[in-house]
């Protein structure tokens, strides 16, 4: 991974389902409280996502989505996934 300043870049192999997979993600902090997101993970039952999240406060935030299929029919399916945060320790 790489971090500097706004620009957050990743780059790496996973495994799943028995084999090795690449990963690439780029992230872009366009204020304090709004991240532009991309990634791509390869393999035909993985996605691209495109994506924004967006920090209402520093426990709740909201990343609407698009996962674009990496295989035909190459599907868009939208998401939205609301994150609540607790300190525990």
């Amino acid at each position: 991974g790489y971090a500097a300043g706004p620009h957050h870049a990743l780059a790496g192999e996973i495994w799943g389902d028995g084999r090795g997979e690449t990963l690439l993600g780029y992230a872009y902090d366009a204020t304090p409280d709004l991240q532009l997101l991309t990634d791509w993970q390869s393999g035909a039952d993985n996605y691209s996502t495109l994506g924004v999240s967006y920090q209402f406060t520093p426990q709740l935030a909201l990343t609407p989505a698009l996962w674009h299929e990496n295989a035909a029919p190459h599907r868009l399916f939208p998401i939205a996934i609301l994150t609540w945060s607790v300190q525990v320790f």
